[in-house]
Order: C-alpha cells, then structure tokens, then sequence
C-alpha cells in the first residue's frame, strides 16, 4: 500500500512539474509530491528486504540496492535526450508516466514478509517450533519505536548518516551545473552522473558482501572512510 501511494505521488509529480509556469508550482510538485513519492523508497525496500533474508542478508539488501545506482546511470541519459529531442516538459511528461507504468503495477506484487505466502526467511532452517523461537525472538530482542528513540545508539546512527548523506547530495546536487559552467555538454555532464551511479552498483554489491564476511560495523567504517577520502580528494 505504502509502494502503490509512492508510485502515484511520484508519476503525479512528475506530470505536474511539466506543465507548471511559476515557480510555487515547481515546489509543490516537484519538492512536495516528488518527496513525497520518493522519500521512504529506502526504508520501504531495505526493511522489506530485510525481512526475506536471514543468510546473505548483506548481499541481498546491496542487490536490492542497485536501482539507486541503476537510476543515474541510465535515467540521467535517458532524461538528457529526452530534453534534447523535444523539451523539459515533455521529458517529464514521458517520466511521470513511466513511473506510473513501473511501480503502481509491481507494488502490487510486494510482499510483507515471507510468512505472507506461508515461506520463511532464506536461511531459516524450518522445525516445528520455528515460528514460536521467531515470536519469542520478535517479543524479546526487538525494541518497540519509542524504545528505540531512548538509546543513544539510535541518535548517534542518524547523525552519521545526516552527516553523510548531506554531504554527499551537496555534491551530487550541483555536479551537473558545475560541470557545464566548465565548458562541457549537459550530455557530458549525465555522462559523468552515469558513470557515478555505475560505480555505486558495484559498491552496493561489494560492500554487502563484505558486511556479512566483515560485520556490519566494519563495513560502515570504510565506506565513511572511503567517502571522506573521495571528499577530500
């Protein structure tokens, strides 16, 4: 339900910036409904995900992850020429449906959890006490969202990862304007996005992997290390 309200709020969106003519309505479609339908795209699929995989939950929740990468290295171009052949307009026009096209219909192939078409987890092994031990484990180890919000654990966690993205985003925001006021083609510029996202994909992947040979808290360490260096660089 929650994919299917993102879906329309995004193609929606989409579809309203292109025929907008001030700039109050450039925010309310393209800052409000786009956020809208593609703020919680992360926490929709990684808990999802999550859910499925017991064994090799890094590496599924880094595969799950590759269309945040797939999405510069093949929209940015793809928008580019749209731009380029008729306008902006159209170009969000042609995405607006697109999105609507792609995610209304598969958020309805979306499931919760594996125990929804009666499966459990990959890497569960099943006996006949599997789903008691599971409930216990629910009850037990996992905190409720107001516990969560009294550890201190839980607000150190987001702010490194305001701090992270923040910068992150401020780079990506202005990359392509940045490059064209060097001299170089917008076509050039999506290229260089493109080859970003690329590089991301085969990040998301390794760095799954290596959180479930590593652990999770290794793997953060040096890809925050890894960040600050390309930063800095």
């Amino acid at each position: 339900i929650v994919f299917l309200f993102m879906g329309i709020c995004t193609g929606l969106g989409l579809l309203l910036a292109g025929q907008t003519s001030a700039l109050w309505q450039i925010f309310f479609a393209y800052s409000l409904l786009m956020a809208m339908g593609t703020g919680a795209i992360f926490v929709v699929v990684m808990s999802t995900v999550s859910r499925w995989f017991e064994r090799r939950r890094g590496l599924a929740l880094g595969i799950a992850s590759l269309g945040a990468g797939m999405g510069p290295l093949m929209v940015a171009p793809f928008a580019t020429y749209l731009i380029s052949a008729f306008d902006w307009r159209m170009a969000f026009t042609i995405l607006g449906v697109i999105a609507w096209v792609m995610v209304i219909p598969s958020s309805r192939l979306l499931k919760r959890d594996p125990q929804e078409i009666g499966m459990l987890p990959d890497g569960v092994e099943f006996s006949a006490s599997t789903f008691l031990e599971q409930k216990s484990v629910v009850s037990a180890d996992h905190l409720s969202p107001w516990q969560a919000f009294r550890t201190r654990s839980f607000w150190l966690f987001i702010c490194i990862f305001f701090l992270f993205s923040s910068s992150l985003f401020l780079v990506l925001t202005h990359l392509v304007p940045h490059i064209t006021d060097l001299g170089f083609s917008a076509v050039e510029a999506a290229t260089v996005l493109s080859v970003a996202g690329g590089a991301a994909i085969a990040g998301r992947v390794l760095f799954g992997m290596a959180s479930d040979r590593l652990g999770r808290k290794r793997a953060v360490m040096v890809c925050v290390l890894l960040h600050v260096i390309a930063m800095v660089w």
